[in-house]
C-alpha cells in the first residue's frame, strides 16, 4: 500500500474505494497562511513570533469523505480567533 499527502481528490477517490493508497495526510494551507500573516503582524509590531502549531490530520477509508477533496481547513474556527486576536 502506500501513503500520500496534501489530501488532494484523486488520492481520496483511490482511499474511499479501498484501493492501494490507504492513507493521506493533510494540513490547512489556508490555516497557515493565517499563522504566517499573525506572526508578520508581530514582528511589524516589535513582537516576537510565535509557534502557530497548524495542524496536521490523518485521512483514511474511515474518515476521507471528510477531507473536503484536498481543500480540508482545519477543524477549528481559526478564522474567528484571528480576527478577535487583531481586533476586527
Amino acid at each position: 500500500f502506500m501513503v500520500s499527502s496534501n489530501g488532494d481528490g484523486p488520492n481520496l477517490e483511490i482511499i474511499q474505494d479501498g484501493g492501494y493508497i490507504k492513507v493521506t495526510v493533510a494540513i490547512s494551507f489556508e490555516q497557515e497562511a493565517y499563522a504566517l500573516v499573525d506572526n508578520l503582524n508581530r514582528i511589524l509590531q516589535g513582537q516576537e513570533p510565535t509557534e502557530e502549531n497548524v495542524p496536521i490530520r490523518v485521512f483514511d477509508q474511515s474518515n476521507a469523505d471528510e477531507a473536503q477533496n484536498g481543500n480540508w481547513s482545519g477543524d477549528v474556527d481559526y478564522r474567528a480567533a484571528y480576527l478577535e486576536a487583531w481586533g476586527r
